[in-house]
């Protein structure tokens, strides 16, 4: 494997991860205990101790009274059941299992005739799984191209297999995507397809399977970006923010950790209500439908945390800018979302060293690239599947999206903004409203949810 100076610093140890967090997080708890004493001591000055137990129990009362409808109501509506049924609804063609170097079993899905000129490989994010490409899958249905998706390690019906801490970035889990290609398509051109996680992944691979390179004629890669997100992502946050994206970038790996060592049944005790609104903040812009939401919250609680921080810390340690070189002449095409809060704006800059590339930005998309712009991902698979089945090496025209999401042509080099995604406040509340009152049942409630809404002066989008 090539070694490149871009890994020269250390590699915090998941141990290292998890340490700290415990840490950080049992000073914080201390710190929280000391305020609630100090409060309790201070009301004891002013009342007396039986009204003070008596205002206790009425607080414990009301608010369990709230956790617990809540709690039922979600379990009520969103059991899990149906969502695990849309988690899968996109798993089509001959299923296969692949043994990785250190022994993992992935499960990898076929589909298309074996004596394709053409495979087309498609590769998920983190918590995602091989039915998160179900359009792109489905757009290729009529062509000759062989496609193929699996689910990575620590996700889907795939086995969990810690990573080697000595393999740098996400190169093992290149490794892994060599040898499912090596199985399922042994001979002819490639064309490989990355979202989030699985776009670096793809953007590894030339590095650490240079033969499987010369044979990639195209790359389509959805909310992904060679920089390092150790260092750039901000989790859509004002710049004045900066200290508080750091320490979730810091934390983020050792707080996942944790949740990967709890019993699988522990996060899900939560119901769905957390992860609806955490994705529909991080992963999800307001062009997201409903559906969008619920197939990204399905395929997260279906997998569950494995994992989860395992993956994260590589992901976070990922830089492969110096290696782009290793792409060549393939035809590229790069999906991305206006509102994307895991990828920044500015790491789009990898662009203008690559030949053949073309950019794709959709207005009001977050980071579920291949299900919010189905559409527009599909045009520009497509157009790279046609190119390389042609043999076509004439580079095309820059894709951009205008305001109102119609696709326009232009020329001009790329020179990407560096305005932040984060959005105002208000933006901010009124996702998180819009999100709660979807999930409210018609009433009073529901109402006062959608007052707040337009008092915010937020637009609904189509659903």
């Amino acid at each position: 494997m090539a070694s490149t100076g871009q890994y020269d610093h250390a590699r915090r140890s998941r141990a290292a991860c998890v340490l700290e967090f415990l840490v950080l997080a049992g000073g914080a708890a201390l710190i929280a205990l000391a305020v609630a004493v100090w409060a309790i001591y201070g009301l004891l000055q002013v009342m007396s101790l039986s009204s003070l137990v008596w205002w206790a129990i009425g607080v414990v009362l009301l608010g369990g009274g709230i956790f617990l409808a809540g709690w039922f109501g979600v379990l009520e509506y969103w059991d899990g059941r149906p969502w695990r049924e849309l988690a899968d609804k996109g798993r089509a063609g001959q299923t296969e299992t692949v043994r990785t170097a250190d022994g993992a079993k992935l499960h990898v899905e076929v589909e298309g005739p074996a004596n394709a000129q053409t495979t087309v490989v498609f590769v998920h994010g983190i918590q995602m799984n091989a039915s998160s490409w179900r359009f792109q899958r489905a757009a290729l249905a009529d062509s000759s191209v062989r496609r193929v998706s699996y689910d990575a390690r620590g996700h889907g019906k795939s086995d969990a297999r810690k990573l080697d801490q000595k393999v740098r970035g996400v190169r093992q889990l290149a490794e892994d995507l060599g040898l499912v290609i090596d199985a399922t398509a042994r001979t002819g051109r490639l064309v490989l397809c990355g979202h989030s996680m699985g776009g670096l992944t793809v953007l590894a691979l030339p590095v650490v399977r240079p033969d499987l390179a010369l044979r990639t004629s195209g790359y389509v890669l959805c909310s992904a970006t060679p920089d390092r997100l150790g260092t750039t992502m901000t989790f859509g946050l004002w710049r004045i923010l900066s200290p508080v994206s750091w320490l979730m970038r810091r934390e983020a790996a050792g707080f996942l950790l944790v949740l990967d060592a709890l019993p699988r049944f522990v996060p899900r005790l939560m119901g769905l209500a957390p992860y609806l609104l955490s994705l529909r903040y991080f992963a999800i812009g307001k062009r997201g439908s409903k559906k969008a939401l619920r197939t990204t919250a399905s395929i997260v609680y279906a997998n569950g945390f494995r994992q989860t921080g395992d993956l994260v810390a590589a992901i976070l340690d990922h830089d492969e800018r110096p290696t782009l070189a290793a792409l060549g002449d393939a035809h590229v095409a790069v999906i991305e979302g206006a509102k994307d809060r895991i990828v920044p704006a500015r790491d789009r800059n990898f662009i203008g060293s690559l030949p053949d590339a073309t950019l794709t930005t959709v207005d009001k998309c977050g980071h579920m690239t291949i299900l919010e712009a189905k559409d527009e991902v599909n045009a520009e698979l497509l157009r790279i599947v046609t190119a390389v089945e042609s043999e076509s090496v004439g580079a095309g025209p820059n894709i951009v999206m205008s305001k109102n999401d119609a696709a326009t042509e232009t020329n001009e080099p790329m020179t990407p903004a560096y305005k932040s995604t984060g959005g105002s406040i208000i933006d901010s509340l009124g996702d998180l409203v819009e999100t709660v009152e979807g999930m409210t049942p018609a009433g009073p409630i529901r109402d006062g949810l959608h007052g707040i809404h337009k008092l915010l002066g937020v637009q609904h989008e189509n659903h």
